[in-house]
């Protein structure tokens, strides 16, 4: 509570802590405190005020850290220590004018009495080893990496403690916990996940599949079933949608919500936007899981209103996504999203991925599977071998509609059509052929890493050569002729 009780006859503003009863901040100075020097100015004010503050009269126990300039002015910085280790949180500032002219002291620190009660003799402590296993235990996640561990005292209750402090970063989910380890025993004072929290609705994948329901309107909204809530991984917590693994930059006019709240159904335009960064965000940590991780040095750019014709691309000149807004808008359907995101998995396997017409026919068969495989069971079953069943649903008089099928009885040798996107046919049915026969991790993860023993030209043979070596390599050559059986039948390999 802001009073204005005197601190030895100072004329200013004080708040006093309700824990400790020592001057917490200082404000609306009166006196005039000036000085060419900000830390010999923010020194000599500490030390006439120690006893208010809880500070040593010498200041002893409190550090000078750095002077840290702004618009403001000048900003005078002391953290406190204690048995030399720092007292985490408990920082002293003093705010200096551009003129020298003393402006307020926030204060952090713990009362010097306090710091008194940590013994001289030390009972036997925990290593950083055992307080890093005992973070890593207290927190779910597919990846945890530990990227500070440091002895402090950490005030708990106004009482200090002998603690590690510890700073994890994890993936799937995402976070940033700073953690805090009794040192003496290993119980956890302290933990908290630091990353800002956003959710969103979206579709997953498509309307026709939440509602099973293949006669929706897509000139009409959708009923309220059709979304689903999600949180959002990996922003930066600048309030757009720009993350770990994905940007939204290139997209004109694009969202922005300091709140964390992206809540917009399909009418938005901001829906389209919400959809491209969560799917390709998901998609992005299932390959880190399937262990492709590093495939990709900066974010995906995603650009969610590029064209007004129905057609989307991978760039790989810009390493970009565009994604078109005729019928229904491309980044409506998550399975175009995926589809168009495995160009960008192939490109950055092998660069410019596509450059024939067989390879360009993998590189579509490819995307088709891995938005097929990555949504198989979010979808109803007559569904899943079929793809972008609400992209289709304003032209398509199949149903359930799509544009493309991954179980047609195709042959390379007889139905070779010389269009690309038909001849991907033929690749992703032997990919769907895969995944029944290993299950969808172990297909996923031989498919994906034959990419890594293919040329930018490479034939279907060759596909097919890539994808047995790559299970021989993952897997030690088992299912081998179960796996050369399907491109025999499909016309890809010849018998041996």
């Amino acid at each position: 509570m802001a009073s204005n009780d005197p601190v030895k006859g100072l004329k200013a503003k004080i708040h006093r802590s309700e824990r400790y009863g020592t001057v917490q901040r200082i404000y609306t100075i009166k006196d005039e405190f000036k000085g060419k020097d900000p830390k010999a100015l923010a020194t000599a004010f500490l030390k006439l005020h120690a006893l208010d503050l809880g500070l040593d009269p010498g200041l002893r126990g409190l550090r000078f850290e750095m002077v840290r300039k702004s618009i403001m002015g000048m900003h005078v910085m002391f953290q406190q220590f204690a048995d030399g280790k720092p007292v985490s949180g408990a920082w002293v500032r003093v705010d200096v004018s551009p003129d020298g002219e003393l402006l307020g002291v926030q204060n952090g620190a713990m009362p010097v009495e306090r710091l008194m009660g940590l013994r001289a003799v030390k009972p036997k402590e925990i290593t950083g080893a055992k307080a890093k296993a005992i973070a890593r235990k207290a927190v779910s996640a597919g990846r945890i990496v530990v990227e500070e561990c440091e002895r402090v005292v950490w005030p708990v209750k106004g009482k200090p403690h002998e603690a590690w402090k510890l700073v994890l970063r994890t993936a799937n989910p995402t976070g940033l916990w700073r953690m805090y380890i009794d040192a003496t025993n290993g119980t956890i004072l302290g933990k908290r996940n630091t990353m800002k929290r956003a959710w969103a609705q979206v579709f997953d994948p498509t309307p026709v599949a939440a509602l099973d329901n293949t006669r929706l309107d897509p000139d009409k909204e959708v009923p309220p079933g059709a979304y689903r809530r999600v949180e959002l991984q990996g922003l930066d917590g600048s309030g757009y949608l720009d993350g770990e693994h994905v940007s939204t930059k290139p997209t004109k006019e694009r969202v922005r919500r300091t709140d964390g709240e992206f809540i917009f159904s399909r009418t938005r335009k901001a829906f389209r936007e919400v959809m491209a960064y969560h799917h390709i965000d998901a998609a992005a940590r299932h390959l880190i899981e399937l262990g492709f991780e590093g495939l990709f040095k900066k974010p995906m750019k995603v650009k969610v209103h590029g064209y007004r014709a129905d057609n989307s691309e991978y760039d790989p000149g810009r390493r970009m996504i565009i994604f078109g807004t005729g019928g229904v808008d491309d980044a409506e359907d998550a399975e175009v999203i995926l589809h168009e995101y495995g160009h960008a998995i192939q490109d950055a396997q092998v660069r410019w991925f596509g450059e024939s017409d067989e390879c360009g026919a993998m590189g579509e068969g490819f995307g088709d599977f891995f938005a097929a495989s990555f949504f198989h069971d979010r979808k109803p079953a007559r569904m899943r071998p079929t793809v972008f069943n609400w992209n289709a649903i304003s032209y398509s008089k199949k149903n359930p509609p799509h544009e493309r099928r991954l179980d047609l009885k195709l042959n390379f040798k007889r139905d070779w059509a010389d269009e690309v996107h038909d001849d991907g046919q033929i690749w992703s049915a032997c990919l769907w052929e895969l995944r029944a026969l290993l299950g969808q991790r172990r297909a996923e993860r031989i498919v994906i890493g034959s990419h890594h023993l293919c040329m930018r030209d490479s034939t279907f043979a060759d596909g097919a050569h890539a994808v047995l070596t790559a299970n021989e390599r993952l897997y030690g050559n088992r299912n081998r002729k179960a796996i050369r059986a399907v491109f025999e039948r499909r016309g890809i390999l010849d018998p041996v």
